[in-house]
C-alpha cells in the first residue's frame, strides 16, 4: 500500500493535519537569509524585529505571539507542524497560506535561527 501522505498531529493542540507537501517530503529545507526577509515584510508587524514577539501591533494581541527567542513553541513541536501552523493561522495569527511554500519554509528557518 501506498501512503500518500504524512499525519502530523499537534497534540493538544486540536490540530491535525495529513499533509503531503513535496517540500516537506523532500526534507523541506529553507533559506534564513531569505526567509528573513518575508519575516521583516509578514510577520515583525506582531512578532518583533527580533522576533520576542514585541512588535507594534503585539500590544493589542491577546495571547501575545510567540518569543521566538525562547525557541519553545507552543504549537508546533518540528517544522512540519509549524509549516501546517503558519499556513492554517489561529487566533489573532492569520493563515498565510496565500504565500509560497518555499518561503513560508524560510521564513521557518529564520525563526529556528532567533533562538537564543
Amino acid at each position: 500500500m501506498l501512503l500518500s501522505a504524512l499525519l502530523i498531529t499537534a497534540l493538544g493542540t486540536g490540530f491535525a493535519y495529513a499533509y503531503d507537501s513535496p517540500y516537506m517530503m523532500a526534507g523541506g529545507k529553507g533559506d534564513k537569509a531569505k526567509g528573513k526577509k518575508v519575516y521583516d515584510k509578514n510577520c515583525a508587524t506582531c512578532h518583533g524585529a527580533a522576533g520576542k514577539g514585541d512588535g507594534p501591533a503585539s500590544k493589542s494581541l491577546n495571547p501575545k505571539p510567540a518569543d521566538f527567542s525562547k525557541g519553545a513553541l507552543k504549537y508546533s513541536k518540528n517544522d512540519a507542524e509549524m509549516l501546517a501552523f503558519i499556513k492554517k493561522g489561529k487566533g489573532a495569527m492569520p493563515s498565510w497560506k496565500s504565500l509560497p511554500e518555499q518561503d513560508l519554509l524560510n521564513v521557518i528557518a529564520y525563526v529556528r535561527s532567533l533562538k537564543k
